[in-house]
């Protein structure tokens, strides 16, 4: 409690909210040492100091704080799951260290015959060591320079940040006597500041009137700009150096002439929060005797090979081991599906104009390792993202794991599907095994390119009542929530979805319960084949086929919908985002509308408060 108190004034001068909250628990655990070790921290066994000189090394702590620790100390303050699971990883270290000082210690045992090494021999050894260690360190160096500085990099300090970090005790103890009486004794009358000390890691803000040249010299800019693409107008011929004007719409388009691909988990997001309870971080069957499995294997093969893995064939069976016997073991499962892509099978697509643009942006931020054949002896590449962004590698591999999974699967008792892995006359077909004998799967052929739709046939195909999809993917969500909602095949099963699988934390989607909810929303009711429309609008705001509209996320067109249902696809007005016909167009046309009623809201005048008022009337007032 001593050096509690004459730290406290440090407390409030250095990152205040965190020692605050660390160090009172840091001396809690130290108390839980067992009795030998805490007499020790009593005689002052573990206080150094070098010169002799009592709270001499603040300046290199300080130093080490801007580089390394403070990131640590927030995560032992943070109370969310990820951080109580790293705190978790600290106990196997807690032991090794108890482990160590009882043998640094040399604290004897009942039956031990080590020898005991007197204290100041301990220490005079540990002076020697220091020595040593600062005579052939670059750290502590002869200098000329007197200035305070930064001692990992040299920086020397602004004078305002020098003026408090020599003065910090000072302005720390008139911190802490403010907070006594203003806080514990509560003594209104005393004006408490709070005082926040430049260090080394202090972000310089800038003032106002830098903040209004910088914004006058972007206007300056932009209308520089604006009058030279006007200029190019009237010239009819593009600003090329500056890529102003393109070909293709820039609303679905880059400048690079690619689509555009934004994120698509943010009306998963939504959905959590309008159907929260289709979200659950537990699963059970009722019947767990007819569950099926069905792994996405794309995502299997993420999985890097451990160290002691050498060849092609240990890494198979270690994947065999940690997906389809884990699954099957943790869920009695009856059947496990383990299903890859099978790209580029089809005519061109823009998929395939995304996995270009895919492949270009990793050749411009990691080498890509060259093709190599695989068998079971083929040892495994020293840098696995290497050789999986290759996409002849990552082909061979999904070919290679389908031929060896069925070899895995053959002693034991479930039947084992997989599909999308072969070429020949097998590559339409899905193969099972079944009682050590190896089968076509016929009900579950077909030739899908992405296994986000191919878990649907296996689904539908399978006799499972319960069915289990692994897929951190959100498009599977996509595209079967049509086929809940209509297929007689799937409507008499139970299917879930796993988002997440790792020892803290599984997140599953109820997909019955999810689409049971959209269909009674009360926003959306009395909308005919709502099922086909939210299939439309999936694929309108960017699926794989298709682009994005620049600065409309799933989520917002989704959102959008669901507001103004009624206007873009009810029975007011002709055409539905059902209908394949040139009245579906119309309905696609009025949720455009309403997508640019939300952009450009403060551009209409104040009484048209809906996207509905401008398309009844034929002039805006």
């Amino acid at each position: 409690m001593a050096s509690l108190k004459m730290i406290c004034p440090l407390f409030h001068a250095f990152d205040r909210p965190l020692y605050l909250k660390l160090v009172p628990y840091h001396l809690a655990d130290l108390l839980t040492f067992p009795q030998p070790i805490l007499d020790f921290f009593s005689l002052g066994a573990f206080a150094v100091s070098i010169t002799g000189t009592d709270l001499n090394c603040v300046a290199l702590d300080e130093a080490h704080e801007t580089q390394i620790n403070l990131q640590t100390k927030q995560a032992l303050n943070s109370t969310t799951k990820q951080s109580l699971a790293s705190t978790c990883l600290s106990l196997p270290f807690r032991a090794k260290v108890l482990q160590n000082l009882k043998k640094q210690l040399l604290i004897k045992h009942q039956n031990s015959t080590i020898g005991e090494i007197s204290i100041r021999q301990n220490d005079e050894k540990n002076i020697q060591e220091y020595m040593k260690s600062l005579d052939t360190s670059y750290l502590f160096t002869n200098e000329t320079n007197t200035k305070l500085h930064q001692i990992f990099t040299g920086e020397i300090c602004a004078p305002n940040i020098s003026s408090d970090m020599l003065n910090y005790r000072k302005y720390g103890e008139e911190d802490f006597k403010s907070f006594i009486n203003c806080v514990v004794l509560k003594n209104k009358k005393v004006p408490r500041k709070r005082r926040n000390l430049k260090t080394f890691s202090t972000i310089i803000t800038k003032n106002n009137q830098q903040q209004k040249k910088e914004l006058q010299d972007n206007k300056t800019v932009i209308h520089c700009l604006r009058k030279q693409l006007a200029y190019s107008k009237t010239l009819e011929k593009p600003v090329e150096e500056l890529h102003q004007l393109n070909k293709l719409p820039r609303a679905i388009c880059t400048a690079d002439e690619l689509p555009i691909k934004g994120e698509k988990s943010g009306v998963v997001n939504l959905f959590k929060s309008l159907y929260s309870s289709s979200y659950t971080d537990s699963l059970s069957f009722t019947n767990s005797n007819t569950t099926g499995i069905i792994l996405e294997g794309m995502f299997i093969i993420n999985s890097r090979p451990l160290g002691y893995h050498v060849s092609f064939l240990q890494y198979a069976s270690f994947l065999f081991d940690r997906w389809v016997l884990n699954f099957y073991a943790r869920y009695n499962a009856s059947e496990i599906h383990v299903l890859f892509d099978d790209p580029e099978r089809n005519c061109p697509s823009p998929k395939d104009v995304e996995r270009a643009s895919r492949d270009l942006g990793h050749q411009h931020h990691i080498e890509i390792s060259d093709s190599i054949s695989i068998s079971d002896s083929t040892p495994l590449p020293s840098d696995w993202q290497k050789f999986l962004f290759n996409r002849q590698n990552k082909r061979k591999l999904v070919q290679y794991l389908s031929v060896k999974f069925l070899e895995l699967s053959k002693t034991h008792d479930f039947v084992f599907v997989t599909a999308g892995g072969f070429e020949g006359n097998n590559k339409d077909k899905a193969i099972c095994v079944l009682e050590g004998e190896i089968f076509e799967y016929s009900k579950a052929n077909g030739n899908h390119e992405e296994s986000d739709s191919r878990v649907w046939l296996h689904a539908s195909a399978s006799p499972c009542l319960n069915i289990l999809i692994y897929s951190p993917d959100t498009d599977v969500c996509f595209v079967g929530l049509p086929l809940i909602m209509s297929a007689d095949s799937l409507k008499n099963k139970t299917i879930f979805i796993q988002l997440k699988d790792n020892k803290f934390e599984k997140k599953f989607l109820d997909m019955n319960a999810l689409s049971c909810e959209i269909a009674t929303d009360l926003l959306l009711q009395n909308i005919q084949h709502l099922h086909k429309c939210l299939q439309t609008l999936f694929i309108l705001s960017g699926c794989d086929y298709l682009s994005f509209f620049r600065g409309f996320t799933n989520r917002i067109v989704f959102d959008n919908f669901r507001k103004h249902c009624h206007f873009i696809t009810g029975t007011e007005f002709p055409g539905s985002l059902s209908e394949n016909t040139p009245n579906g167009l119309l309905a696609f046309y009025r949720l455009i509308g309403t997508l640019y009623f939300l952009k450009h809201r403060t551009a209409f005048p104040e009484n048209i408060s809906s996207p509905k008022k401008p398309f009844h009337s034929s002039k805006i007032p």
